[in-house]
């Protein structure tokens, strides 16, 4: 019995025979349910038993469409997450987005009107033949089958032509990849799968149905954010018709590239197989500010996976690891995006090559790369679209991203950590401490054989017995330098600024020795114009 079929014998029996083993060849796939080897692009059904449990509301809008007289069929994302989720032996599963194929109906006014006796419908999509609702905590798109002719440039550049008449073959080829070109009859309990997307699905693939592909260049960042989320390979004939459009990014508006760079940053759980997707298409010459990592060489014995970007890729990939509990599920787009850009600054002066005597290689460094990355990050983010309450923290991050080498593997002393959080700010931006320490993880972690558990926690830790995970108020008021005779001038702001520092280095730890080293600092400043009085006495 194959490896597919056996996946599935814990739901249902769905073969009474042996499967017939899968005939290799790029024209033939084989269903993973029922055994059946056929064309790729040609009709098939098999019973797959109740694969999507439907919700009451479910339920409700498919009768709908079927008074209408439509036949419904769930497509899409939720038909694909339902047989990764039997793949797993987690039974039925429940789909919070559905997608409904509507077959048989020619007008979609008709439909609309059997829809809206049920839930408010929004007809925005309606020249594309798509209907959206929301019912009972669930988003549903309906769209009737139609043929798409490219007219102009963007994703709006489409002739569509609504076509009841139109088969499942040829509704389905126009769907991106054949992972997502599969239906759900939810009346016959049958998998719709013209286009093998089981086989890929369990072969972890990325295949492109048909040449429609190429109508829509945003398909190929599509490709590169299911890599990542779920860990497929792109097929070589869609690497290489994806390299063919490369050229035709620019007609991809920068919001909908940052939609699928989100989803990586949310959703994604392998980062660094969609970097190889960039790399194989060639869509990372769109993306120079991570490219070029992959030309800065580390040294061996800190980082034997190789260069920056291998390094950048896992380092994200173990950002999404350590995302786990409420606090770091919230915090994991800026974590992910800090590890993804965090050694940018390696590139060019962020990296020393020191030879020997004799011409060979004698180590690699990075000193001051913490402190260059900014500029990049920026014009990365911009590429990508990402906002700048995304960037602005990652930034003040990657710049402190090697404080902890201060204390080494050891605790760190107080005034560092206190130092820290005041340079990071009060973390309002998500700069926190424990923001920090998972960048800092992930960098330790990202380093294949070399990988260890970051030191960033010791002052996470640090921090909370100290009652500073975040910044601390100034002891010195300026209330108080004026006691001392201290004009309102740059200089009082200064001096405030300066007890920051010995705040923070615990010269002082309260009001009165805020003002004892105010005074003793004053009588050591050049400063003729102060009246430096003498300090009151408390009783």
């Amino acid at each position: 019995m194959t490896r597919h079929v056996s996946i599935f014998k814990k739901l249902k029996d769905r073969s009474q025979s042996a499967p017939k083993p899968r005939v290799q060849t790029e024209d033939l796939v084989t269903c993973s349910f029922c055994a059946t080897t056929r064309p790729r692009g040609t009709v098939h059904r098999c019973n797959v038993g109740p694969l999507i449990e439907l919700s009451s509301s479910t339920k409700s809008v498919l009768k709908a469409i079927r008074q209408a007289g439509g036949t419904p069929i769930i497509v899409g994302g939720s038909v694909r997450d339902a047989i990764l989720n039997a793949e797993k032996g987690a039974g039925t599963y429940q789909a919070k987005d559905i997608d409904i194929e509507v077959f048989g109906i020619e007008d979609p006014a008709l439909l609309k009107n059997y829809l809206a006796r049920r839930a408010p419908v929004d007809e925005r999509g309606v020249s594309f033949g798509v209907l959206t609702m929301q019912m009972g905590g669930t988003d549903y798109d309906i769209s009737l089958p139609r043929r798409d002719s490219k007219s102009g440039r963007g994703h709006k550049g489409f002739d569509v032509e609504v076509d009841p008449t139109l088969g499942e073959v040829e509704a389905f080829g126009r769907r991106d990849f054949t992972i997502n070109a599969m239906g759900f009859d939810p009346t016959k309990e049958e998998l719709v799968d013209p286009y093998g997307g089981t086989q890929d699905l369990y072969d972890r693939v990325l295949r492109h149905t048909t040449p429609a592909f190429s109508d829509d260049p945003l398909r190929v960042l599509r490709g590169v954010q299911f890599a990542a989320r779920f860990g497929f390979d792109m097929a070589p004939e869609t690497v290489e018709e994806s390299a063919r459009i490369k050229d035709s990014f620019g007609e991809i508006a920068t919001e909908r590239v940052w939609g699928e760079f989100e989803k990586i940053l949310t959703k994604g759980t392998h980062v660094s197989k969609a970097i190889h997707v960039l790399q194989d298409t060639g869509w990372m010459d769109h993306f120079p500010e991570l490219g070029r990592m992959a030309d800065v060489p580390q040294d061996p014995k800190w980082h034997p996976e190789g260069d920056v970007l291998t390094h950048l890729g896992l380092a994200a990939d173990r950002a999404i690891e350590k995302s786990i509990g409420e606090e770091s599920v919230k915090a994991r787009p800026l974590v992910v995006f800090t590890a993804l850009v965090h050694d940018f600054g390696k590139y060019g002066a962020g990296t020393q090559i020191h030879k020997n005597p004799d011409g060979t290689l004698d180590k690699i460094t990075s000193y001051g790369h913490d402190d260059m990355a900014d500029e990049a990050i920026d014009s990365f983010a911009a590429r990508i679209g990402a906002p700048r309450s995304l960037s602005d923290p990652a930034k003040k991050i990657v710049r402190e991203h090697m404080s902890y080498v201060t204390a080494g593997d050891g605790e760190p002393s107080s005034s560092a950590v206190r130092k820290l959080v005041r340079r990071l700010g009060d973390g309002s931006d998500g700069a926190t401490l424990a923001n920090w320490a998972r960048v800092v993880d992930a960098d330790h972690g990202g380093r294949a054989e070399a990988s260890v558990e970051g030191s960033g926690w010791k002052w996470v830790e640090k921090a909370r017995q100290l009652d500073s995970i975040v910044p601390k108020k100034p002891l010195l008021r300026g209330g108080m330098l004026d006691e001392l005779g201290v004009p309102k001038t740059p200089v009082m702001g200064e001096i405030i600024k300066a007890s920051i520092v010995a705040q923070d280095n615990e010269e002082f730890t309260d009001h009165d020795g805020a003002r004892e080293w105010a005074r003793n600092y004053i009588a050591g400043m050049s400063f003729p114009t102060a009246r430096i009085a003498p300090i009151p006495r408390r009783k």
